[in-house]
């Protein structure tokens, strides 16, 4: 009898142990483990350097553009390699145009994104950042600064494709070649920034920067941290909705009914 009596209460209180673990919705009957969930903050800039959802392979929004813009550049020297070839030079524009914007060149060798894409959604989800309730004071310092030094940048990517819309209209190959150069300067210049002045140097607050500079802002910010960042999981930074108010949520904080089974996430826009 006392021998029952006690494995009884071993199950009570092993039972009680758990409840003081879980959270329970009662209206649901959906129980979740206690988490320690990463902040929204820095969700927002693992969606720039580590992934999000729609960008290919599942990699990050500045990563992708980082990507697209060495084929971008590739294409380009490839159109100058060939002067006398206007046929491939302009099949090689059309890889410029489709690595940088494939709303425009629908096919190429690129990956479907884009630079420019990559960039726009990369300083928007700065400012995702910068506005989380969780933000730090060093994330809403640097996400105004941020978006106006990209803007160049994503400007740079218009006046390349402009100039690769000229090419495609080029009747001959000389000429072809010498805008194929221009645009292979520009190209570069997406990459690792411009000497627009020739002065020698790449001005950081002038419009000079490129992709190189932007990745060491980010990567300052992310030094400046305090608590530290760390990597977020992509169960975190896929699994995030959008709010009518315009503000974030992890989706299973939202709908009780939320189901991960394969701990990737599932959260969008």
């Amino acid at each position: 009898m006392l021998f029952e009596k006690s494995r009884w209460l071993f199950v009570v209180t092993v039972l009680l142990s758990a409840c003081i673990l879980l959270v329970g919705c009662s209206s649901t009957g959906k129980w979740t483990f206690q988490e320690e969930l990463p902040s929204m903050a820095h969700v927002h800039i693992g969606h720039a350097i580590t992934g999000w959802k729609d960008a290919p392979g599942d990699d990050g929004l500045f990563n992708t553009a980082e990507k697209e813009v060495v084929i971008a550049i590739e294409q380009a020297q490839l159109a100058v390699e060939q002067p006398k070839d206007l046929a491939q030079i302009k099949k090689h524009i059309r890889g410029v145009i489709h690595a940088i914007d494939p709303e425009i060149v629908k096919k190429g060798p690129g990956l479907d994104y884009g630079v420019k894409k990559g960039l726009e959604k990369t300083a928007g989800h700065i400012i995702f950042a910068a506005k989380s309730d969780d933000a730090s004071e060093n994330v809403q310092d640097f996400a105004p600064s941020f978006e106006s030094r990209i803007k160049p940048v994503i400007e740079r990517c218009d006046l390349v494709v402009a100039l690769c819309q000229v090419i495609l209209a080029t009747q001959t190959s000389e000429d072809a070649h010498v805008l194929a150069e221009e645009t292979h300067k520009l190209t570069q210049g997406i990459s690792e920034g411009m000497d627009v002045n020739n002065d020698g140097f790449i001005n950081l607050d002038s419009g000079e920067i490129g992709l190189k500079q932007l990745r060491d802002d980010i990567e300052a910010l992310i030094a400046r941290e305090d608590p530290p960042y760390a990597t977020v999981p992509k169960r975190y930074l896929f699994g995030v909705i959008r709010l009518p108010d315009g503000k974030w949520a992890f989706s299973w904080l939202v709908d009780p009914f939320y189901d991960d089974g394969d701990n990737s996430g599932g959260g969008g826009y």
